[in-house]
């Protein structure tokens, strides 16, 4: 029997800056929200929201492959002011040298 060996993969769920409460906060030091008045992320503290920009310096096309990038977006259409809860789905791989490492095992 055989099977593909690739290597790890990383699944990233932050929450996106299209999200009501990243609208709903002031910014503070290293690039978080604070004071959030509405949204999900009311009385948290503080809360980092990503942009596509983001998640490209987070995972830089040189280091990983990308096999999945979608925003999720909900909005509450009863809510007067349309409240969204978004998010992101990332699935990456890491590349090795340039080009993605795969290997086939033998058993």
């Amino acid at each position: 029997m055989r099977y593909r060996q690739r290597w790890p993969i990383i699944l990233f769920n932050p929450a996106a800056d299209t999200d009501s409460s990243y609208r709903a906060g002031q910014p503070g030091d290293d690039d978080v929200m604070v004071n959030i008045q509405t949204g999900d992320y009311t009385n948290v503290g503080q809360s980092r929201f990503v942009s596509r920009r983001d998640i490209n310096m987070f995972l830089p096309a040189r280091v990983w492959e990308s096999e999945r990038i979608e925003r999720v977006e909900i909005t509450d259409m009863k809510n007067p002011l349309g409240k969204t809860i978004a998010s992101w789905r990332v699935e990456a791989r890491k590349k090795r040298q340039g080009f993605l490492e795969t290997a086939l095992v033998w058993l």
